[in-house]
């Protein structure tokens, strides 16, 4: 088992509730609780100027990277 899954399964929580406005209710979550991987809804985490840093970094140098014509690629089986 990866390390990631490893963690996730011993930290990470799903659930779930029906809700007749959920983006009411997702504001409400956001405020509630320490979610620092999310910056929708979430700018006042601290974590959250860092993280928009690193995804704008991340953007800009995938953006940057060569891509591979798909229509001149072999399919190997």
């Amino acid at each position: 088992m990866q390390w990631l899954d490893k963690w996730m399964e011993q930290n990470a929580f799903v659930c779930w509730v029906e809700h007749s406005k959920p983006w009411d209710k997702e504001a409400d979550i956001f405020h509630e609780l320490d979610l620092p991987l999310n910056i929708q809804l979430n700018s006042h985490h601290p974590f959250a100027n860092e993280l928009s840093q690193a995804r704008r970094n991340a953007s800009a140098q995938a953006i940057a990277m060569p891509i591979t014509d798909q229509h001149n690629q072999r399919r190997r089986v």
